[in-house]
């Protein structure tokens, strides 16, 4: 286990990684006394499963047992969800546009599935999938 980031080294599939990783998260919540949210695992691993990501996100244990997950993409781009549960998240998405203004900040709730059509319309599946060819 890697103890700065929580996250083991020796596996190679991402899924037994984010197992492993929120059985981690569980553990530390108990030292915290807070109580890991089972139908916010099971959005995130849903969620996961049905999109067939590559690109590892970062995963984070919040206050209210939620598990919240973040992905950096290339340059300011990022994608922050947090799984409410009962198949509903909270999510911010961080654009940056190719003409170089400002970068956009879509945020608020969905279901997983409006989630998902909100990052195809941003143009990231393909990175998070592990296609992009940006630099």
């Amino acid at each position: 286990m890697d103890t700065s980031t929580g996250w083991p080294n020796e596996s190679n599939d991402l899924t037994s990684a984010y197992l492993k990783r929120i059985e981690w998260l569980r553990n530390e919540g108990v030292c915290e006394q807070i109580t890991l949210n089972d139908s916010s695992v099971r959005d995130f691993l849903s969620f996961i499963d049905a999109a067939s990501y590559s690109l590892r996100a970062s995963l984070v244990l919040v206050d209210n047992g939620n598990i919240r997950a973040l992905w950096k993409l290339t340059g300011e781009d990022r994608i922050g969800l947090q799984f409410q549960g009962d198949g509903n998240a909270s999510f911010v998405i961080f654009k940056r546009p190719a003409s170089g203004v400002a970068t956009s900040r879509i945020y608020g709730l969905d279901t997983l599935d409006g989630v998902r059509a909100r990052i195809r319309a941003c143009g990231f599946e393909p990175k998070l999938s592990g296609r992009s060819t940006d630099p």
